[in-house]
């Protein structure tokens, strides 16, 4: 919603506002119109409405002032905001776009402002099995008919803890212990083994993002799952999260 709606919003509304509030002089109360102009000022940044604003309109004016209406355009743009997002998925009251592209060249920077460009969204993080299992259900119709699969970004990382040993069996087996799988807050989580694509995750420091690979064949459960990988490897979209 852009200033000039904004205005033609907030004027309808107050001019018929204005008119249910009267002084007890029996006089018509205009204040509440007053200070829809005084925000108008404001906001548009316009130098004259050539108004004259007397000190008693001010001072009997009621309780609600400038504030009352900011809060009553706050929530009417919030109101259009929400019914402007389309959620292919909804989860735990969290909104989800799927975005997929015809070519292999999203990186994960890339895929931040994908993200970014719908409503402030991010990269999305992958809550659990029933999460993980919807996901992949919407995707699978976007896979064109001639793939068999389709690579995917999350914003989830994984985080290599290196301990030192002088066994090097010891050494690997220490270091997975204490690897990370994090959320894009950078809280930890963990998941079930079966969501991991076979063989993952690997152990590697540079290997810190995670993506899906999603197999067109609903039924398919070894080449399909969680994977990480270096942030500049390109898959075909991105999950993001509003």
């Amino acid at each position: 919603m852009n200033i000039l709606t904004d205005i033609y919003f907030i004027y309808k509304h107050l001019v018929v506002s204005s008119n249910i509030f009267r002084r007890k002089d029996g006089i018509r109360q205009n204040c509440f119109l007053h200070l829809s102009h005084l925000w108008l000022v404001r906001e548009a940044k316009i130098a004259r409405w050539n108004l004259r604003f007397q000190d008693r309109e001010w001072e009997t004016c009621p309780s609600w002032r400038l504030p009352d209406i900011v809060r009553l355009i706050k929530k009417s743009r919030d109101e259009k905001k929400k019914a402007e997002i389309k959620c292919d998925v909804k989860y735990d009251s969290k909104c989800f776009r799927i975005v997929v592209y015809g070519t292999m060249n999203v990186t994960f920077n890339d895929s931040e402002s994908i993200c970014k460009s719908m409503n402030i969204g991010k990269p999305a993080n992958i809550y659990n099995l029933t999460h993980y299992q919807m996901l992949l259900t919407h995707v699978r119709p976007l896979i064109p008919a001639f793939w068999a699969w389709m690579h995917i970004w999350t914003g989830m990382k994984y985080k290599i803890s290196c301990i030192s040993h002088t066994s090097k069996q010891r050494f690997i087996r220490l270091r997975h212990q204490n690897n990370q799988l994090l959320l894009s807050s950078g809280e930890n989580t963990t998941l079930v083994t079966e969501m991991w694509y076979d063989g993952y995750p690997r152990y590697l420091a540079s290997w810190t993002n995670v993506g899906v690979l999603v197999s067109k064949d609903s039924e398919e459960k070894k080449y399909q799952g969680m994977y990480n990988e270096p942030p500049t490897f390109t898959n075909y979209g991105v999950f993001c999260e509003i």
